[in-house]
């Protein structure tokens, strides 16, 4: 039999104010490190929102009363590209618990932002000349559900990092292959089966989300 479908009931235009301002704060300002680089302001709930600021992320609020380092990255990494230069932080991802500042020399560092400390954990994504960080999310694996970041490098590959671990445990395209187009934003899907893509390519691509081993992978 044929189904009709439930009637539809425009809403009524309304004069009543939803929304109201209330303030601007505008004393915060993050550092862009790249001028096709802009996500460098994360928030985790209406109190904690994080910025890049000079080799440092910074914490502060809707009020701008509460700011103050959340991360400390003046000391430098194990890259040779770093013993003359400081962190330069490219991007920023966030979730309640963990806080993650990608590098303009394919550095990167993860916080753990529940243990009350502002010195990272640090590793490398790339070594390849051009490594700058684009972009990087966290999700869930599928497989057990712990927390994975995503990060899409300016060398042309994309690699997974198991954060408990601190270890890339796989690179696409991997070792062998030719780089892809650089991908410059993404998101993973709520079922982490599925991720759209957008870079220097025309329109935006969605892919399949595949953990591999990290045996057939490497960080390069």
């Amino acid at each position: 039999s044929k189904v009709t479908p439930p009637s539809h009931t425009p809403c009524a235009l309304t004069e009543e104010p939803f929304f109201q301002f209330h303030l601007m704060n505008t004393r915060p300002k993050p550092v862009v490190e790249h001028f096709q680089l802009r996500n460098t302001l994360v928030r985790t709930s209406h109190v904690d929102i994080f910025y890049a600021g000079a080799h440092e992320v910074l914490r502060t609020d809707l009020h701008g009363s509460m700011t103050g380092q959340a991360m400390d990255l003046t000391s430098s990494n194990n890259s040779p590209r770093q013993k003359a230069t400081q962190f330069r932080i490219t991007t920023l991802a966030a979730t309640p618990q963990l806080l993650l500042a990608g590098g303009f020399h394919g550095d990167y560092a993860l916080l753990n932002l529940e243990s009350g400390r502002d010195k990272p954990t640090r590793g490398m994504a790339s070594h390849a000349k051009n490594a700058i960080t684009n972009h990087a999310h966290f999700f869930a694996c599928r497989a057990g559900g712990q927390t994975r970041a995503y990060v899409a490098s300016n060398d042309g590959r994309q690699r997974t990092l198991d954060c408990a671990r601190n270890a890339i445990t796989s690179t696409t395209p991997p070792r062998g292959r030719p780089a892809q187009p650089v991908v410059n934003c993404a998101a993973t899907s709520p079922d982490s089966r599925l991720r759209v893509e957008v870079g220097d390519f025309a329109g935006s691509r969605i892919v399949r989300v595949d953990e591999t081993s990290a045996a057939d992978n490497d960080a390069a």
